[in-house]
């Protein structure tokens, strides 16, 4: 069985597509992977192919599937683990309980998932709750970090981390307007982080305070 899974922006595993095949081979991988980009990513820019690199799915991707190399902070199989553990034992059952299985086990997967969705929705979150969780932790982390302005306009600045044992003082430059850190952090994770939140609370302050003397 060939799998296809993403990350939703909850840090879930979101399936996307099975395919039961003689065996793992390029041209299997290579069909796959087509079929794949023709019907489900359909023209998608920026998505990324991240696999346990099987012989067949490197030569097939060089074939047919060409992701640039890019990756947002996944640097573990974990995701491939999972689903592998929703589906555990199913690869051993004849083919048609193999299809059953799938069937059932994924629509309880993606059941669960709206159910947790709505629920956000109906409580007015605007992002999900790993974007909450990341948004606070680099939060607190931003309190003690010291910023010097450089451009209000183009909200640049330099930010230096709080000193702690053995580390620390090191000096970044964020580009609110860009989404660029030199620490490489908001590339790497896509989130607003604590650079980020420093600038940004040292933007607001400043706008607050030119508010307050025009009054």
């Amino acid at each position: 069985m060939l799998i296809a899974a993403a990350m939703d922006g909850n840090q879930q595993v979101l399936p996307l597509a099975f395919a039961i095949v003689d065996d793992e081979s390029t041209s299997s991988w290579k069909w796959f992977l087509t079929l794949l980009s023709r019907h489900v990513i359909r023209g998608r820019r920026g998505v990324c192919l991240i696999s346990d690199r099987h012989p067949g799915i490197i030569k097939a991707v060089r074939e047919a599937s060409h992701d640039g190399g890019w990756r947002t902070g996944i640097l573990t199989t974990n995701m491939s683990e999972c689903i592998n553990g929703v589906l555990k034992g199913a690869r051993r059952l004849p083919l048609t309980a193999i299809v059953e299985i799938t069937l059932a086990r994924t629509v309880n997967y993606f059941v669960t998932r709206e159910r947790r969705s709505h629920a956000m929705v109906a409580n007015g979150q605007l992002w999900t709750d790993f974007a909450y969780k990341m948004f606070n932790q680099w939060h607190q982390k931003s309190i003690d970090h010291t910023v010097t302005k450089y451009n209000h306009r183009q909200q640049s600045a330099s930010v230096v981390t709080k000193r702690q044992s053995g580390f620390g003082l090191n000096t970044h430059v964020v580009k609110i307007t860009n989404r660029e850190c030199s620490c490489g952090r908001n590339q790497t994770s896509r989130i607003h982080n604590e650079m980020d939140w420093r600038q940004t609370r040292e933007r607001q302050q400043a706008q607050q305070r030119e508010n307050s003397s025009r009054q």
